[in-house]
């Protein structure tokens, strides 16, 4: 860890003990591994366990209305000599479907330890999330085929394969179509153990009709020309039914 960059993004004071995370940046995109490491310092003999690292999202305006995304279990023991200091470095992959983060969106990454009978939760440190490049590569085709992108929100009447909710993609049509065509939804719900994600497109007609299609497209296939392909054929399908 000597000689990567870090930011500390959360720290926890315990009787003299001192917890803090440090991660190599505060930007990840989504899917990225992230590198950093727990330091501990005590001016007393200490023993903590199970400190874990939480990957969480504020679901409300009240602060206990949150959605633990992922944890990441450290170490369930570790013991600091008086006047010492222990590194626990770390290395996790975060979800692929991690949420992109917005303004009124954030992430968080919070340090969870145990002392004894005692559980204690460090102060929660903001991370960006940016989206993964099979994302921005569709969310890239959607705009050069004139859509535009005005709103990106949580969908908690929508489920995807891990998670209660989904984050929806918000387009609004080219003026072209906007008589049969008044709004394209767009979610990205990896399958879980599958190289696969399923990209749910929704287009909703001036009257608010819905008409649903899927695409299956492999992770790591980047390339966007497919999808192109297959987002033509659809609309071109939608319109002649409508």
């Amino acid at each position: 860890m000597a000689s990567m960059t870090v930011q500390t993004v959360s720290s926890l004071q315990l009787d003299g003990t001192i917890v803090d995370t440090k991660l190599d940046k505060t930007h990840y995109r989504q899917g990225e591994w992230v590198l950093g490491e727990v330091i501990i310092s005590s001016d007393i003999a200490t023993s903590l366990e199970n400190i874990t690292l939480s990957l969480v999202i504020p679901m409300g305006t009240q602060a206990e209305e949150e959605y633990l995304m992922a944890d990441y279990l450290l170490t369930e023991s570790v013991q600091v000599e008086a006047n010492k200091t222990v590194h626990i470095p770390f290395r996790f992959e975060l979800p692929w479907d991690t949420p992109v983060t917005l303004d009124q969106y954030p992430i968080f990454i919070r340090t969870d330890i145990q002392s004894g009978e005692e559980y204690y939760l460090s102060e929660m440190g903001e991370i960006e999330i940016f989206p993964h490049p099979l994302v921005e590569n569709v969310l890239g085709v959607m705009e050069q085929q004139a859509f535009q992108l005005f709103n990106v929100e949580y969908n908690f009447n929508k489920e995807t394969e891990m998670h209660p909710f989904a984050q929806e993609f918000t387009f609004q049509p080219p003026e072209s179509i906007t008589q049969d065509l008044a709004e394209t939804k767009v979610i990205f719900d990896p399958i879980d153990e599958e190289e696969k994600v399923d990209i749910r497109i929704e287009l909703l007609s001036p009257q608010q009709e819905s008409t649903q299609f899927q695409l299956l497209v492999n992770k790591t296939n980047h390339d966007a020309s497919q999808f192109e392909d297959q987002l033509i054929h659809i609309l071109n399908e939608y319109l002649q039914i409508s």
